[in-house]
């Protein structure tokens, strides 16, 4: 009598899982993949943006950020602006990268209303969710732990425009 009890109870909660907790999840998980689409075609359109036309300006920087941030979730993005600098040591001309990054990139926009590049300079954009996907929610809700951020996107190059 007990068995049977148990065992429509089992049914109960597997039928349970299999209507409402495994659709969920699809769902969730095919959104996470949309919202990670949006933020990879933003990231790429604007790195490659910013390399054609050899500068960022406000109005670029705001269309980026509005773009991102219509998704609902929270980011970290990390701009990155690699300038060759020829030095001299020891009577030999050597190259180096000097790198500027988002704190001096995004302050220079403010403040100047642009920041410019020459061409052969390297540009990155990197953007990475700082808040859970409806995903990484619904895992933790369940007891699934998963590492790593929802949402990372990497983009950028050699700039082909600009001061020269």
């Amino acid at each position: 009598m007990i068995q049977d009890s148990l065992w429509k109870l089992l049914s109960i909660l597997i039928c349970v899982i299999m209507l409402f907790v495994i659709p969920s999840m699809f769902a969730y998980q095919r959104q996470d993949q949309i919202i990670y689409n949006i933020v990879q075609v933003e990231v790429n359109t604007f790195s490659e943006k910013v390399r054609e036309v050899g500068y960022i300006d406000r109005p670029m920087l705001n269309d980026f950020y509005a773009k991102i941030y219509s998704t609902g979730l929270n980011y970290s993005i990390t701009f990155e602006h690699l300038s060759k600098v020829f030095a001299e040591d020891d009577s030999v001309m050597r190259a180096y990268y000097d790198g500027t990054y988002t704190e001096d990139i995004v302050l220079s926009v403010e403040n100047i209303e642009r920041y410019d590049m020459i061409v052969g300079d390297f540009f990155f954009v990197k953007v990475e969710s700082i808040s859970p996907t409806k995903t990484q929610s619904f895992n933790r809700l369940l007891g699934i732990t998963s590492g790593g951020p929802g949402v990372y996107c990497v983009s950028g190059g050699v700039v082909r425009y600009g001061d020269s």
